[in-house]
C-alpha cells in the first residue's frame, strides 16, 4: 500500500517545493513509483517537472500523464534550465526594483529589457571593463546628474511608498554601483536561494554562499554577454580577513547625521606618529562634485564630544530649575483639579435635587394640588435645566480626565533622566542614548543636537 508524504508551512520561501522535489527524485531512484502532488497557487512543482502551468488545461490528463515521470540522468543534474523551477512571481517583482530591467506587461512572471535604464547599466559595466576606480565611475554618474537607481523608479512609478525615506541628495556611491555590477541577471540570468532562514517559523534570513546558489542562465534577454561580466568582477579585489574593526562602543554610536543628506555619518580611524585619530565623515560626499553636496571635511571624535558634552551639561545644570517649575505646575494642576471636583460634585447634587423635583411635580399633579398650565410650565423648565445640567457635568468630567492625561509623566520622564545625570562629570554613552535623538552634522561649525524629548517638554525646559 502507497504512503503519503505532505510538505507544508504557511511561511514563503522555507524550501518547500526544494524538498518536495528531491523527496519525489530520490524515491524514484530507488525505484519507487511516485506521484507529486502540487497545491501551491505559484505552481513551481510544477514548472520543476517541465510543465509550464499557464498551459495546463485539463488537470486529469495532466495527472495521469506524470504518474510515471521521469527525471533528468545524473549527468544532466547541473542542466538546470531543464527541471529548475522558473523562480516566478515574486522574484521577477523583486528585480524590477533594480535598474534596466521591468516586468513584462504581457507576463508579469517575465523580464523584459527598459531602454532608458539599460544605457545606464551598459555605461557602468564599459566603464568598469575599462578597469575605472568604482569611486571615479560614481563621481562621472553624479556629474552628468544621472538619476540612482530609487530616484528612477519613484519617477516612473509616481504614489509608490517604496525608497520613499530615500533622501533627495541621494547620488551614486560605492555601494549601489557595486550591487549593480554584482547582478548576474543583466546577463539574462536568475539567481536563487540568496537567502535562506535561521529557523522554522522565523522571519529573520542570512545570505547563502555564492556556491550554493541557483543561477538559472538564458531566463530573459541581457543587457551584456556573460564574457562582459565576468570582465567586469575583475575590478574587485579579493576581500581578505578583515582587520582593526572599530568596537560599537564610541559614545555618539548611531547618533551622528550629516546635516545636508541626512543619512548615517561613518566612523573611521587612522594613525599618524603613533597616534589614533577617530574621525565622522559622510561616506557620501566624496562621490559628489559641486559646491552644494555633502560636506567634505571630517570632525574630529573628540572634539564633536566636547561639544555634545558642552551642550548636555548646560541641560542637566538645569535640572534643579526644571524640578520647581514642574513641581509649581502640579501644585496649580492639583488646585485646579480640586476646584473642578467640587464644582462637579455641586452639580450633580443639583442634578439629583432636579430629579426629585421632577417626580414631586407628577406627583402634586397627579393629586390635584397643580392644574394642568402650570404643571406644563414646571416640567419644561425642570427639563430645560436638567439638560443645561447634564451638559456641564459632562465638561467637566472632560476636564478632569484630560487634566489625569496630562498628568502622564512626560515631564515627570525627562526630569527622572536628568537628574540620573546631573551628577555627571563626563559624557557616556548610555547618556547618549537617553537624552539625544540624533547629533546633525553640516560641517565642523554648525553641529545641532535634536533632543528626544518631546516638543512640550523642550518648551517648558527651554531647550
Amino acid at each position: 500500500m502507497g504512503k503519503i508524504y505532505m510538505t507544508a508551512c504557511m511561511k514563503g520561501g522555507c524550501a518547500k517545493t526544494v524538498t518536495t522535489y528531491n523527496l519525489a527524485y530520490s524515491l524514484q531512484k530507488l525505484g519507487k513509483k511516485v506521484l507529486a502532488v502540487d497545491f501551491d497557487s505559484q505552481a513551481n512543482l510544477t514548472t520543476c517537472f517541465g510543465v509550464v502551468a499557464n498551459a495546463v488545461t485539463d488537470v486529469a490528463n495532466t495527472i495521469r500523464a506524470h504518474l510515471h515521470f521521469s527525471v533528468p540522468d545524473e549527468g544532466s543534474l547541473t542542466d538546470f534550465e531543464s527541471w529548475m523551477p522558473d523562480f516566478m512571481g515574486g522574484l521577477a517583482e523583486g528585480i524590477e526594483k533594480s535598474r534596466g530591467l521591468v516586468k513584462d506587461p504581457k507576463d508579469k512572471h517575465k523580464l523584459i529589457v527598459d531602454p532608458e535604464a539599460a544605457a545606464v547599466v551598459r555605461e557602468i559595466f564599459d566603464m568598469a571593463i575599462a578597469k575605472m576606480r568604482i569611486i571615479d565611475m560614481a563621481r562621472t554618474l553624479n556629474e552628468r546628474g544621472v538619476e540612482t537607481p530609487g530616484q528612477y523608479y519613484r519617477r516612473r512609478h509616481p504614489g509608490t511608498k517604496k525608497f520613499i525615506n530615500s533622501s533627495d541628495k541621494a547620488c551614486w556611491t560605492h555601494a549601489n554601483l557595486r550591487t549593480i555590477l554584482k547582478q548576474e541577471m543583466y546577463y539574462g540570468a536568475i539567481v536563487g536561494h540568496k537567502r535562506q532562514g535561521i529557523g522554522v517559523g522565523c522571519k529573520h534570513t542570512v545570505s547563502v554562499p555564492k556556491e550554493e546558489q541557483f543561477i538559472v542562465e538564458g531566463r530573459h534577454e541581457g543587457i551584456i554577454t556573460k564574457e562582459e561580466f565576468l570582465k567586469a568582477q575583475e575590478i574587485f579585489c579579493e576581500i581578505g580577513e578583515t582587520k582593526n574593526v572599530i568596537p560599537k562602543t564610541y559614545l555618539l554610536y548611531k547618533k551622528v547625521k550629516c546635516g545636508i543628506c541626512e543619512r548615517a555619518m561613518s566612523y573611521k580611524t587612522y594613525f599618524r606618529n603613533g597616534v589614533t585619530y577617530r574621525y565622522f565623515i559622510c561616506p557620501h560626499a566624496k562621490e559628489q562634485t559641486g559646491e552644494d553636496g555633502c560636506c567634505k571635511r571630517y570632525i574630529i571624535e573628540d572634539s564633536l564630544n566636547e561639544i555634545v558634552w558642552s551642550v548636555v551639561r548646560q541641560l542637566l545644570d538645569m535640572t534643579d530649575v526644571f524640578k520647581q517649575k514642574l513641581d509649581r505646575q502640579n501644585n496649580v494642576s492639583r488646585q485646579e483639579n480640586l476646584i473642578l471636583a467640587e464644582k462637579l460634585a455641586r452639580m450633580q447634587q443639583e442634578k439629583e435635587k432636579c430629579e426629585s423635583d421632577r417626580f414631586v411635580n407628577v406627583d402634586q399633579f397627579m393629586a390635584g394640588q397643580l392644574d394642568k398650565e402650570v404643571y406644563q410650565r414646571r416640567r419644561a423648565d425642570l427639563g430645560r435645566l436638567a439638560e443645561k445640567l447634564d451638559a456641564d457635568i459632562a465638561e467637566l468630567e472632560q476636564k478632569l480626565k484630560d487634566a489625569e492625561t496630562m498628568k502622564d509623566d512626560k515631564l515627570s520622564q525627562a526630569l527622572s533622566v536628568m537628574k540620573k545625570y546631573s551628577g555627571a562629570d563626563e559624557l557616556t554613552q548610555a547618556m547618549v542614548q537617553e537624552l539625544i535623538e540624533k547629533v546633525v552634522v553640516t560641517d565642523p561649525e554648525h553641529v545641532e543636537i535634536v533632543w528626544k524629548f518631546k516638543d512640550e517638554v523642550r518648551n517648558k525646559i527651554k531647550i
